[in-house]
């Protein structure tokens, strides 16, 4: 019975992940950073000052907003930022997941496409900023250098499923328990209040 008892939790709970993967997220990214980036809309970042406002800049300069001292140096392959970097940023406090679910993304996430997908380069790949994720499978990015040109603008996307290479967060802090109530302890005048209790009408 308890066999079977725990097959039918571990069912239900991989069901109810599949059809609601909002419902089992341990840890929710931090979007309090995103409107630092939406400030940027219409304008060029370039923080490494070569070749313009790539994509590699906005992330980077995301990540350094968020308490990172930045993605330097490298490949330069925007799609693989997470996996090159993956020592550094964990060590930095963000989580990195590698080959993600499309369902694992989040709000404030950074997300680097695979080089050739969703019509990225098929040598550097491609990297943004996830601003929501919506109800109809489309994502509202912040990206730069895509359509639009070197600028950070807003967009709305469908990727498909092995197009993600990695996902870079920066969670929100746990919040911290409610300290537990202590007992008080009797004194002496709560024990002459309670010997001073007329019990008589009980009797």
């Amino acid at each position: 019975m308890t066999k079977l008892f725990t097959k039918f939790i571990a069912t239900a709970t991989l069901s109810l992940g599949l059809m609601f993967p909002f419902l089992v997220f341990a840890h929710e990214t931090d979007t309090s950073y995103l409107p630092k980036i939406e400030a940027h809309y219409g304008t060029q970042v370039d923080v490494d000052g070569a070749f313009g406002g790539q994509c590699w800049d906005l992330s980077n300069y995301y990540l350094q907003v968020m308490g990172s001292k930045g993605v330097w140096g490298g490949s330069g392959r925007a799609g693989w930022i997470g996996h090159e970097y993956y020592d550094q940023l964990t060590a930095e406090g963000f989580t990195v997941t590698l080959d993600p679910q499309l369902s694992e993304l989040q709000a404030g996430d950074i997300v680097n496409l695979r080089p050739g997908t969703n019509h990225t380069d098929p040598y550097y790949g491609h990297t943004i900023i996830i601003k929501s994720v919506n109800g109809d499978g489309t994502f509202t990015t912040i990206e730069q250098n895509a359509e639009r040109g070197q600028i950070v603008a807003e967009y709305t996307r469908t990727f498909a499923e092995g197009a993600v290479t990695s996902k870079i967060a920066k969670l929100k802090p746990e919040p911290k328990p409610e300290p537990k109530p202590q007992p008080r302890k009797i004194t002496s005048e709560d024990i002459r209040k309670f010997a001073a209790i007329d019990l008589s009408p009980l009797n």
